[in-house]
């Protein structure tokens, strides 16, 4: 994970990637232990968004889609979702996700702010859109 990190503060995404997927598996090896739930929510968010910018979209849906799985209501989870959902172009997928995202954001971990998608490139494409406006303005 040390090495992700590195990389990942690096902007070298394809390469923390890899180590995470690495630290994921070996998490996964050890019998889920050796991380608290704010370190594994950590994994799980840098691994996906690694591989999202790396282009790997469809491990990196993967990838949250096994964190809401284990943690449903943590919030960054469904957020980074939706990002994938807006690089892909599904704009229905990326707007459910995204509300599901600000309906849980009040579980943030301590410290963890919850991100302006107004100003998030991967929605972009969204900010002059009513219904994006709408879902955004439940933020606050």
């Amino acid at each position: 994970m040390s090495y992700g990190s590195l990389y990942f503060n690096s902007k070298k995404y394809s390469e923390a990637g890899v180590f995470y997927l690495k630290a994921l598996t070996r998490y996964k090896d050890m019998g889920n232990k050796g991380l608290d739930r704010d370190q594994w929510r950590v994994l799980i968010d840098q691994t996906a968004i690694s591989l999202g910018i790396s282009g790997q979209l469809d491990g990196a849906k993967t990838i949250l889609e096994i964190g809401i799985k284990e943690d449903p209501e943590y919030p960054m989870f469904y957020y980074n979702l939706a990002c994938v959902y807006a690089e892909s172009d599904d704009k229905q997928k990326c707007f459910e996700t995204l509300e599901k995202a600000i309906s849980f954001k009040t579980k943030m971990f301590q410290g963890e702010e919850f991100p302006d998608p107004m100003s998030d490139s991967s929605f972009k494409k969204y900010v002059d859109d009513s219904e994006f406006i709408k879902i955004v303005s439940k933020i606050n």
